[in-house]
């Protein structure tokens, strides 16, 4: 029995540990978030924007200079990086 709960917690370690991978990293890269300030679409790194051709893990620095919201078309300057807590 003592086998048992040992083994469930692995698990759940495991399962968590792979969450954090998911949301926060990308091949090794901590990726981050960067909101459009003018309709408030989120650009998340590890996610890309497969829609618009920007393949999962493009850091926001090697984005074209030219790339616009999705949503709204404001420019990337108009994007504010997503500060976690």
């Amino acid at each position: 029995m003592l086998y048992s709960i040992e083994f469930r917690i692995i698990i759940i370690e495991k399962v968590i540990f792979m969450k954090v991978m998911n949301d926060d990293l990308y091949g090794g890269k901590i990726m981050a978030k960067y909101k459009c300030m003018m309709c408030g679409y989120v650009y998340d790194e590890a996610k890309g924007d497969p829609d618009n051709g920007i393949p999962a893990g493009t850091k926001w620095e090697d984005l074209p200079a030219n790339y616009a919201c999705p949503v709204c078309a404001s420019p990337k300057g108009q994007f504010k990086k997503v500060e976690e807590d």
